[in-house]
């Protein structure tokens, strides 16, 4: 089979963009694969954000309520986000082999029968699935977040505020 694949004629106009932070793979109609490498949070960095934020609305008077126990689930999910952006990062250093070796074939008509690409795009949506709800990584990226809308706010002097939920 991949020898009558690798037969059929190349599709024209496929533009490659493979490089150690993005993977870009397309024509004028279809997108193959478009992702960037994850980058790491620094853990002290959010939480020197979240104090910012406690610091913000201390100085502003505003009432804090502590029911989502943001500092609490950043020290319970560090860990777990370290794990997953470590599987992250050989996820990445995958894509961009199997990248390189699709550009070297090239992207013949009936793409379907291309177990390389076929490989690549799956890769590609494990690599988009730590973003999906439920996992550390959306969870510390939704943290991130909710703290950088928090920093938002209470620095607008406009924006009456009575009370934050951290």
């Amino acid at each position: 089979m991949e020898e009558n694949y690798l037969s059929r004629p190349l599709i024209d106009g496929i533009s490659y963009e493979i490089s150690d932070t993005r993977i870009a793979i397309q024509s004028s109609c279809t997108c193959y694969i478009n992702c960037m490498r994850p980058t790491r949070m620094d853990k002290d960095a959010l939480l020197r954000q979240y104090r910012n934020v406690l610091a913000m609305a201390k100085a502003q008077g505003i009432r804090i309520k502590y029911a989502k126990h943001v500092r609490k689930t950043i020290q319970q999910l560090w860990p777990a986000y370290e794990a997953d952006f470590a599987e992250q990062e050989k996820l990445f250093d995958r894509l961009v082999e199997l990248a390189w070796q699709v550009k070297a074939r090239g992207i013949h008509w009936r793409s379907v029968d291309d177990e390389v690409l076929s490989t690549l795009v799956k890769a590609g949506f494990q690599l988009a699935a730590y973003g999906y709800g439920g996992t550390p990584t959306s969870g510390i990226e939704d943290i991130r977040s909710f703290l950088t809308s928090h920093e938002r706010s209470l620095s607008r002097v406009n924006d009456p505020c009575s009370m934050i939920v951290l």
